[in-house]
């Protein structure tokens, strides 16, 4: 899990790009990508916070990925 999703896109996304013409390194790239999350998503996906009830107060920032 990364707090930013920068860093997050690099490894799930990027990763596979940069070692697409080494199998073995492809091969870890994509497993590594499988299993990172962007800390919002890992909170919703994985902990499932927003099942929990869980509420906060305080501001909230939202980065979409460009595309």
């Amino acid at each position: 899990m990364t707090p930013s999703g920068s860093c997050a896109a690099m490894v799930k996304h990027h990763y596979p790009m940069l070692f697409r013409d080494d199998p073995a390194m492809l091969a870890r790239a994509k497993r590594a990508g499988g299993r990172i999350y962007e800390l919002s998503q890992f909170l919703v996906r994985v902990a499932k916070a927003h099942e929990a009830g869980l509420r906060g107060r305080g501001k909230v920032t939202y980065h979409a990925r460009a595309t």
